[in-house]
């Protein structure tokens, strides 16, 4: 079965186009840029004639008709863009989706080909069940055609690097044109499970990983809001992979931030002060003082 590897990204500069050129020499599959010119900070920006650009906008992903879907591209709509590529290219293949603040510390081939054999629909990183982190603000938004799903029925996946098959493909495209809705990172493995297909985690050490992979490819804290710490985390930003070979790391910025996502010393700064407010806003509800050691 053929695999094409669709680079997502809102901006095309030269960091971008170093990205590109190293998937292209690496991945041994054909790559794409998936362009997501609605978000992009630059208005205007000439497509380059050299690389392989699928570019998209608001307008394009509401046509695609979902009624409740493709309506949010910059939180949790981003799986639409995937499926507008795959409407556009059928039949499809199998599709990777790699952000690009993913980086991998070894030759990308290696680890697309650490899963060529793998049936699995869905591989992502941190797939997990709602009973596992019941607090996750964005299970509230997951709407079935018919209402709300049942919790035991919940999954989560954190979705920078992660491919699908062309049966998921097809179940999800089936499934938002139905009326489902909600966050990607829940919609996407919800549906896909509740259809019956499988899924596999490419690492960190949860039930969905395979016999050899646990924590190979990744490793992250899947009880922390920020997954942090470990290589594949939602916050804190750096501006290079970390010194371990075989890893997949995220997010890897290009230096001075990107997308108003800050790097370094002033993210860990940020971070601190996102918690303190969140204990006195804890401490206002229950009356209690917070700790500042905590």
């Amino acid at each position: 079965m053929g695999e094409t590897v669709l680079l997502l990204t809102h901006r095309l500069d030269e960091y971008i186009r170093d990205r590109y050129r190293r998937l292209a020499a690496e991945a041994g599959r054909a790559v794409v840029i998936l362009y997501n010119r609605g978000d992009d900070p630059v208005p205007d920006r000439r497509l380059p004639p050299d690389l392989p650009v699928f570019s998209f906008d608001l307008g394009d992903l509401r046509r695609l008709g979902y009624p409740r879907k493709g309506l949010q591209p910059s939180g949790r709509d981003i799986d639409c863009f995937v499926l507008l590529y795959a409407r556009a290219h059928p039949p499809a293949g199998r599709l990777w989706v790699v952000e690009y603040d993913v980086d991998y510390g070894g030759r990308w081939g290696e680890l697309f080909d650490a899963f060529a054999a793998s049936g699995a629909d869905l591989l992502a990183t941190t797939l997990q069940r709602y009973a596992a982190r019941p607090d996750w603000e964005n299970w509230r938004g997951v709407r079935a055609p018919k209402g709300r799903t049942a919790r035991h029925l919940l999954l989560s996946a954190f979705l920078p690097c992660y491919r699908l098959s062309p049966a998921a493909l097809a179940v999800l495209e089936s499934a938002y044109r139905a009326g489902w809705s909600g966050h990607y990172e829940a919609t996407v493995p919800t549906i896909l499970s509740a259809a019956g297909l499988v899924l596999e985690d490419l690492g960190g050490d949860g039930v969905f990983v395979a016999p050899g992979n646990r924590n190979r490819f990744y490793t992250n804290t899947p009880a922390a809001a920020d997954l942090s710490p470990g290589s594949f985390v939602f916050r804190p930003a750096r501006t290079t992979r970390g010194r371990e070979p075989g890893l997949l790391w995220h997010p890897v910025k290009p230096p001075g931030g990107a997308g108003g996502w800050p790097t370094g010393r002033r993210a860990r700064l940020i971070r601190w002060a996102r918690r303190l407010l969140r204990r006195w806003s804890g401490a206002r509800r229950t009356g209690r003082a917070p700790d500042a050691a905590e």
